[in-house]
Order: C-alpha cells, then structure tokens, then sequence
C-alpha cells in the first residue's frame, strides 16, 4: 500500500453551543495527574498523554441507572428518565439562527439512550473536520483518571467527510449512584489517523517468531537499550527520553526548546 506524504491533519473544532472548554492540546503529564517520574522521565507514557485533543462536556451533567432505566440531570438536583433521548439545550436555536435557506435546522440531542443495557450516547456540541485522507479516534484520555462510574467506547470518524456532531458512547459501569460529567475535565482524547494507517492491508502487515527469528539488527538493539543500561546501575535517568526527544527534533526541525 503506498503511504501518502507527510502533512498535517488540519483539524478544525467548531462549536455548536456555547461551551465551557473549547477543545485543546492533550498534556504531557494528563493535566499533572502522572507520577511525577513519569513525566519527567517515561517518554513512552507522556508521549500517548500528549497524542490528540482533550474534548469535554459541554456542560456539567449527571447520569444515574438503576439497572434498568437511565436517568439525566442538568442541575445535579432534578432526573428525568432517560427513555429515547434528551433535548440539547439552545442547539435547536442556535441551528435557526445559523443555518443557511433550504437546510433543515436538526440539533443533536445531548444524551441518547441505546439499546444496549447501561449504554448511553453523549454529544460533544462540536463538529470537526479534517484533510483529505484523516480520521480521528475517538477515546478516552489517555492515562488520565476517570471519575468513575463509567467506560468509553472508542469509535473512529473519517472527519474529513463527517460533518455532524461528535459523540461520544459511554458505557456505565455503576449502579444506583449519580455519575457526574465535569465540563471541565476532558471527556474524551481526539486522536489524528491517516486513513491507511488501519486498513485491513496494513494490520496484515505483521510478523511472529521466536528468538530464532532475532536478525542481528535486533540483537544490536536488544544490547544498547536493554543489556548496556543494565550494566550501569549509576546511569543517568530518562536515557531513552532524551534520545526520543532528540529524534523527534530530528524529525520536526520546528521543534521548541520545551521539546529538549
């Protein structure tokens, strides 16, 4: 499979609401949740913190399932049984307000509830575009703690032709208890994927052996970043860090200083 050229996603995040955290970077330490070690020295763990966009609710809300009915609340104080969906508040305005003559002004509703047990659909108030040729993985964010209560379902989204909001499928794993969404702690982590990068062609693209199957370049690699360091018990911390940094700079000659 031939892989396109190097380029840049273009992601673009449009509002469809007022929201209380517009869509940003992802952060190194996951919003200075990490071991401190961690951040300083894992670069195999603040390089995923890093990879994509926080997304959040757009407002605080609450989830509660008995086990058999989901329930939502806007104000932490007042349910409502959750039994098709819920009304976005002020998307339905806002679309009338904006949408060009002859376009049906449809809003997205905030919470849907699936068919699934305990599975509830959540919009993010957001669309997102991309380049010609990327996606975005939809996930949780990465090594960030979750409040509880609840697991998200990845999706990917071909966003450079979907053009609807963006949501999000929430598995709740919590009964009998509210289940808060802060809005201003990241819901979900937007990631940018070439859309080659998960074609059955390339997942084939794989291999498996032994240590028969070692090459001598393997073995190379094997002594300097495994046997070598071993043998320095005194050697300075965050090795593999600072060459990884020292690559990427390599590799992206804009590179800041705070990449050093």
């Amino acid at each position: 499979m031939q892989i396109p050229e190097p380029g840049g996603p273009g992601a673009r995040f449009l509002s469809l609401v007022p929201i209380a955290m517009t869509p940003r970077p992802a952060q190194r330490d996951a919003g200075g949740s990490l071991p401190i070690r961690a951040a300083r020295y894992c670069e195999a763990i603040t390089s995923a913190c890093a990879f994509g966009w926080w997304l959040y609710p757009p407002m605080d809300a609450w989830l509660f399932w008995d086990g058999s009915t989901i329930f939502y609340s806007l104000d932490g104080e007042s349910y409502e049984p959750l039994d098709d969906s819920c009304e976005y508040p002020g998307m339905a305005e806002a679309l009338a307000e904006h949408v060009p003559e002859g376009i049906a002004p449809i809003a997205s509703a905030l919470f849907t509830a699936l068919p699934e047990p305990g599975i509830v659909q959540v919009s993010l108030g957001l669309i997102a575009s991309t380049a010609p040729g990327w996606s975005m993985l939809l996930r949780r964010p990465a090594n960030l703690p979750l409040f509880g209560g609840y697991d998200a379902l990845e999706g990917i989204v071909e966003t450079d032709i979907w053009r609807a909001p963006l949501f999000i499928n929430l598995r709740l794993t919590r009964t009998h208890t509210p289940i808060r969404l802060h809005a201003m702690a990241p819901l979900v982590q937007a990631q940018p994927l070439p859309q080659w990068l998960y074609q059955p062609e390339t997942m084939a693209d794989l291999q498996c052996g032994g240590l028969d199957a070692m090459t001598p370049d393997d073995w190379s690699a094997w002594e300097e970043r495994f046997v070598e360091p071993a043998d320095r018990p005194l050697r300075r911390d965050g090795e593999y860090a600072t060459a990884s940094r020292k690559r990427q700079r390599g590799r992206c000659p804009g590179a800041s200083a705070r990449d050093a």
